[in-house]
């Protein structure tokens, strides 16, 4: 018997044995895909077959949601070309950052249409990782990384002592010692300090002091 029909047997048997009142927990159950393996259906149905067993349920299907939600949760922060957090956390993150000191640095990739007119999209694709990666070499494991969408990137840094030119060498040359596509990936860099309390203030000033930056070249 297939996975799939023991599962929709499962459900059912779930929404059987619980009330009304418990149809959000059999809504979930489906809604996060939790139940992801023969041995987790198998476990399940041991307990609903033994009336004795069910007062162990509850806590096992709430554990079970609980592991759900989470995994859930981080894919859909996640970006899944580079592994990044994408726009989604930065949405999450909005207003516990207003009130912080905080640095954003904003990055935009130059004639990364030419690379995907030139090499093709996957090739651009393999563009978009690779910066991820030297991104992720040239800051710390305490900075928020994040592919804000297309070829645009934003870090959080929870310090002021970064400038621009320091953090443009350093990812030119961590940009430069991977690089082993034929082309060079070249980007813009925009820096604005989060003294304003405003965090949508903050990263509009970053993308300003970015496309000033994309005009000087």
């Amino acid at each position: 018997m297939s996975d799939k029909i023991i599962k929709q047997m499962l459900l059912f048997e779930l929404q059987e044995l619980t009330g009304d009142e418990d149809n959000i927990i059999i809504s979930r159950l489906q809604s996060v895909n939790c139940i992801n393996t023969a041995k987790d259906i198998r476990d399940l149905l041991a307990l609903l077959s033994d009336p004795a067993k069910h007062h162990y349920l509850l806590p096992l299907i709430s554990s079970i949601i609980h592991n759900a939600i989470v995994s859930e949760r981080k894919s859909s922060y996640t970006d899944k070309l580079t592994g990044l957090f994408n726009c989604g956390y930065l949405r999450h993150l909005e207003n516990s950052l207003n009130d912080k000191e905080f640095t954003l640095f904003f990055f935009d990739l130059n004639g990364f249409k030419k690379i995907n007119d030139t090499h093709g999209h996957e090739m651009g694709n393999l563009a978009l990782r690779d910066f991820a990666k030297a991104l992720k070499r040239s800051f710390r494991l305490s900075d928020i990384i994040l592919r804000y969408g297309g070829d645009e990137f934003i870090v959080i840094v929870f310090r002021d002592d970064l400038d621009v030119d320091t953090v443009r060498n350093r990812l030119a040359k961590n940009l430069n010692s991977q690089n082993k596509r034929g082309f060079s990936i070249r980007f813009s860099i925009g820096k604005a300090v989060n003294s304003c309390w405003d965090f949508s203030q903050t990263l509009r000033s970053a993308d300003r002091e970015m496309y000033m930056d994309k005009r000087r070249l």
